[in-house]
Order: C-alpha cells, then structure tokens, then sequence
C-alpha cells in the first residue's frame, strides 16, 4: 500500500521496518507522518548475490551509500499501516512487510497479490488491459496524482529520489484531466470584455481643453468649420517641396 500513497519502489518497500515509519497518536489533529527510506532490497536470484540470497541489499537507487529519503506519509495510508502493525504485533525492528519465514518478502507473492487484486477491482476489459498491470505502475500512479494536484516537480522529485529532469522527462506525459481548469484560468486572465469603455471626447467640449477649433477629419468632412487661411493652406505645399528634396 505504500505505492500509491509514497511512490516508493518495490525493493524500497520491503526493506522497511516498522521503526522507519513515524505515525502520530490516532487522536492527532494532524494525521500526516513519514517514512524514512534507507536500504533497497531487490530480488536478483540467488546467483547473482555474494550472499546467495533471492535479495540483495544495497543502498537508495542514484543515492550514496548510507544516505536516506523522508516521504511524508498520507493520513489514509497511516492508518492502513497503524491498523497493519498492531493487527500483526510487529516489533520495532521487525519487517513492515516480513516474507514467509521472516525474510524479504517475494516478489512472486507481491505480484500474485496484485493480480488478485486487479481482478477484484476492475472490470474484465479493464483486467485485459495494460492499466495498472505492473506492480511499479503504482508509483507512477503516485507521482502523477502528486504532479496533478501541483506539487512542485522538486518535491516530488525528492520524495520521489528521482532528479527533476528525469521527472518532468518521465511522467508530464501522464498529466491529465487538467485542461478546462486550465482553460477557465487563461480565460479569466485575458478577459478584457468586462472592462468599460473611455468616454469619447466630443467636438463641442473642444474648447474647454484648447482655445484652438477641432481639426477637420476624414469624418467631419462636410461638416461646417472655420475656413483655413491662404497661408495656413500653402504650408504643407512648402513643407511637402523641403522633403522631396
């Protein structure tokens, strides 16, 4: 259950224990906690491990050794893992999610859990298609809705231990569902047609700005007005013969 809500990995999940999850009292106003992330734990078969283990251990993937991630815990998924470590009766050093006999648990059992699952939930054509098929889909499920309710692609890029440019690369194809709240926002900027218009000026009011009369325009022509003088009439000429030299 920490897919959906952390968006940790697989190998991340099944190397916690139930110390590295921080939980506030059941009575808290604020419901939210945390995981500390700090080992991977993938199943690689037991010929490719110095142990001859299934797993092998090693640190937080494009982290050094020994660095840890903190991802805030959703108030929904504490509750499934407050209900989980006391219905279990988990020590604080156990396994959050302990395999058969104590060890990591197999990715066989995770993903016949998830087909079960998947097959509860959907319907036939949606069980038939790709849709949520790969138990990391649920990652990818958490950053897209992290991504969609606008977070900031470098929170989630932490809490993810991704990079931002590995993450916007990744899933800002996955966003979707956003466009006509997009489209009211842009529109409610750029509406202009609620604005009221300016008065225009009036020819008659002129003089109260100008003792001079209004100047005659293309669409006053017609219209009665003080004739110009003969001097006033020949300044353009002379002015238009200085510019055509």
């Amino acid at each position: 259950m920490t897919h959906p809500y952390a968006g940790a990995r697989p190998e991340e999940v099944v190397a916690l224990r139930a110390n590295d999850i921080t939980l506030p009292d059941a009575d808290a106003d604020d419901q939210w906690g945390e995981l500390l992330l700090h080992t991977a734990t993938p199943e690689v078969g037991k010929q490719w491990t110095d142990s001859g283990q299934t797993h092998d251990e090693r640190h937080l993937k494009g982290r050094a050794a020994g660095d840890t991630r903190v991802v805030p815990g959703h108030p929904a998924l504490v509750k499934i893992l407050r209900e989980h470590i006391h219905r279990e009766g988990l020590q604080p050093t156990d396994r959050l999610f302990p395999g058969e006999r104590g060890g990591a648990l197999a990715g066989s059992v995770i993903r016949r859990a998830w087909r079960q699952a998947r097959a509860c939930v959907l319907t036939e054509a949606e069980c038939a298609s790709p849709l949520g098929r790969r138990v990391y889909d649920l990652r990818h499920t958490c950053l897209t809705t992290w991504l969609n309710n606008g977070v900031p692609p470098a929170h989630v890029a932490e809490w993810a231990g991704n990079s931002v440019p590995v993450l916007l690369a990744t899933y800002t194809r996955c966003l979707s569902g956003q466009l006509r709240d997009l489209q009211r926002r842009v529109e409610a900027a750029q509406d202009l047609t609620g604005l009221a218009s300016a008065p225009m000026a009036r020819p008659e009011n002129f003089s109260v700005y100008s003792p001079q009369p209004p100047a005659e325009t293309r669409h006053q022509s017609g219209t009665a007005g003080p004739a110009r003088s003969a001097g006033a009439a020949g300044a353009p000429g002379r002015q238009s013969v200085q510019r055509g030299r």
